[in-house]
């Protein structure tokens, strides 16, 4: 898999930037109206396995979501539909017939996560960047991934993955 890092950490970087915003937790409207003006952003009963469809029309972006979602896990799918609307304009909607691309899907969730959550935002808010394995340590750090979840307005494994890229960073 290619290193696709550095480009989605810049790309969020800047989207949040021209919409204006600075701190958490980040508007998904705004983010949305800056990236795609016009889009339409709504939520549907999907088929199962299905959070997100997002494609472009003659008349601009369009975003489904799943309704039943989590409105932090709402946000996330939407956050990863821009992703593929900025980087997989070209080969938008998994077709009958033609493989999942885990490549694709990999770095709109590393968008996503990172748009949403900011390594950088996120590093001003943790104390420790490894879980500690078990007991009443493990379930105080759960308490204050899900606090930092709060603050994103993102579900708390998003906050998790983050932490981790912290910690392969910190350790390379």
């Amino acid at each position: 898999m290619r290193n696709f890092v550095v480009d989605v950490v810049d790309v969020a970087a800047k989207l949040r930037l021209m919409s204006n915003q600075t701190g958490p937790p980040y508007s998904i409207p705004m983010l949305v109206s800056v990236a795609f003006p016009g889009a339409v952003v709504t939520g549907r009963a999907l088929p199962p396995g299905v959070d997100e469809i997002v494609t472009v029309t003659d008349d601009g972006a369009l975003i489904i979501y799943r309704r039943q979602l989590s409105t932090a896990m709402q946000r996330f799918v939407i956050a990863h539909a821009i992703a593929h609307l900025i980087f997989d304009a070209d080969a938008l909607g998994v077709r009958p017939g033609l493989p999942f691309d885990v490549e694709r899907e990999a770095r709109a969730d590393e968008f996503a996560a990172e748009l949403l959550a900011p390594t950088s935002k996120l590093a001003h808010h943790i104390e420790c960047l490894e879980s500690p394995p078990e007991g009443d340590e493990h379930e105080a750090w759960l308490d204050k991934l899900d606090r930092m979840a709060t603050v994103f307005h993102v579900p708390p494994h998003v906050i998790a993955k983050q932490i981790r890229r912290l910690n392969r960073q910190a350790k390379s």
